[in-house]
């Protein structure tokens, strides 16, 4: 059997112990609740600071966070991005009037992004004409926000040229900006923004082939930043009502 039982000690030693052991308690006692208010102090002094910072750096930019859960939720077939998820990459190429275009050519304006081609069957010609029809919807009523720019990025460069694009955009009674050049450009373009292209030859003709793309549309803020993607299927409706709630929301939160 052990004993648990505490020592004995002689008359006067153990109380001296016991008082020693509490003093040293005590003690440690008072400089951990000294050293505990001082952390929280500076804690406070942090959180006070960073509040500070935030209210000022809102001040300062002229902007205040966006919920946008809330805002997606308003959205019918429109996926929202965060301010930060991507912007447009630095590049080179031409329009359809083989004038330079780069990513300088997306500030200061919204731009609806599309990715196609004109030997396109189907989709690329109904999307560009949902998109006008889109755009003419938003500039019929004044009290709508101002309209994007519609932008088609050609995903088959080596065949639509200058000189091939500029008479297919036109035959969409808009202004459509083209964009094509070096094929090797546009492929670092469209892994930048995260569109899929898929080339399919004949194999009888390697001059003969189909080109499978992303279908989606990119909605672009006057800082070059990526802010939606407007899924299929693509309706002119939808798309203005999407593209107002958007704009109203984000418009006055641009950098700058």
């Amino acid at each position: 059997m052990v004993d648990v039982t505490e020592p004995t000690y002689k008359s006067g030693i153990k109380q001296r112990l016991l008082a020693g052991r509490l003093a040293v308690t005590e003690r440690q006692l008072q400089h951990g609740k000294v050293k505990l208010g001082f952390i929280m102090l500076l804690a406070l002094a942090a959180v006070s600071a960073g509040v500070w910072f935030g209210q000022w750096q809102q001040a300062h930019n002229g902007s205040i966070s966006v919920d946008l859960d809330q805002l997606q939720e308003k959205l019918a077939n429109t996926l929202l991005f965060p301010d930060d998820y991507k912007s447009v990459p630095e590049f080179e190429l031409i329009d359809e009037n083989a004038a330079l275009v780069d990513q300088s050519s997306f500030a200061g304006k919204w731009s609806m992004v599309f990715f196609g081609f004109t030997r396109c069957p189907d989709i690329c010609p109904v999307t560009l004409s949902v998109l006008r029809d889109s755009l003419n919807m938003l500039t019929a009523n004044e009290h709508n926000p101002e309209p994007f720019e519609i932008v088609f990025v050609s995903v088959d460069p080596n065949r639509d040229t200058p000189e091939v694009l500029k008479p297919y955009l036109g035959s969409f009674d808009t202004n459509v900006r083209g964009v094509t050049g070096d094929l090797t450009n546009i492929l670092d373009l469209t892994r930048e923004l995260g569109i899929v292209v898929a080339y399919d030859a004949d194999e009888n003709d390697p001059t003969r082939y189909t080109v499978d793309h992303t279908s989606s549309i990119l909605l672009v803020d006057p800082a070059s930043r990526i802010r939606a993607k407007f899924n299929l299927p693509h309706e002119a409706e939808t798309i203005v009502s999407d593209y107002v709630e958007v704009y109203t929301a984000l418009a006055d939160k641009q950098p700058g």
